[in-house]
């Protein structure tokens, strides 16, 4: 039996099962909007491929769980749910999965230069950045209940969800495909630096990356928003 996990006073589920059953206690539908949020958004995203319960997956194909995990925001109490792959028992070996981040000290060395030029700071996050990228495993599963009337269904997983061992690399590569787009090149001491001349040609615009965290420096960031 798992232990029960208590955060800011509320009960935190380990599955699907005990969120909707805490929701009937409590009398409302905490978990369960944060439940359809989440999966809204993949279908959305295009995570899935749908097929019949007997649908004969390839032999090429590796079987992965699914499971929905639940935290709460601090600051207002937020029920959160999010759906990750257990890529622990996926034989990833075959495929690269090394992602880079922006390094401590170029982020330092970037104030520096915001400040010495005048130019202004705006940082983010990207919601659910992983499933904008497509995954690399031949992976499969059987939706549960949060997938409402498709459960019991085959699904091919076609994004990279969080827990597979590619996704954060996908990401990555993803990410560095619009950036570039964009007109920015890498720099050649940071990776995840990126440097483009300004349209009036006034000053050097920067965009650095972690994972699915982003700074933005020019004179005017918002414009990238």
């Amino acid at each position: 039996m798992k232990q029960k996990r208590i955060k800011f006073g509320i009960q935190i589920p380990n599955n699907v099962k005990e969120a909707l059953e805490q929701d009937r206690i409590n009398q409302n539908n905490l978990w369960g909007e944060a439940i359809m949020k989440e999966m809204n958004a993949l279908m959305k995203a295009g995570v899935f491929s749908f097929y019949p319960p007997n649908y004969r997956v390839p032999n090429t194909y590796q079987y992965c769980p699914l499971r929905i995990i639940f935290d709460v925001k601090q600051e207002d109490l937020r029920r959160k749910a999010r759906m990750v792959a257990g890529g622990h028992v996926i034989n990833s070996s075959m495929y690269e999965s090394y992602a880079s981040v922006v390094q401590t000290r170029t982020i330092r060395l970037l104030e520096t230069i915001a400040m010495n030029e005048g130019l202004s700071f705006m940082t983010g996050d990207i919601g659910n950045a992983f499933v904008h990228a497509l995954t690399r495993e031949k992976i499969y599963s059987v939706a549960g209940p949060e997938f409402n009337h498709k459960e019991g269904c085959k699904i091919v997983i076609k994004r990279a969800l969080y827990g597979l061992a590619t996704s954060a690399r996908q990401w990555n590569l993803t990410l560095g495909d619009a950036i570039r787009k964009m007109g920015f090149t890498p720099s050649r001491a940071d990776p995840d630096l990126w440097i483009k001349e300004s349209e009036d040609k006034d000053h050097y615009e920067y965009i650095a990356t972690y994972v699915d965290d982003i700074i933005i420096v020019s004179k005017n960031p918002k414009k990238y928003q």
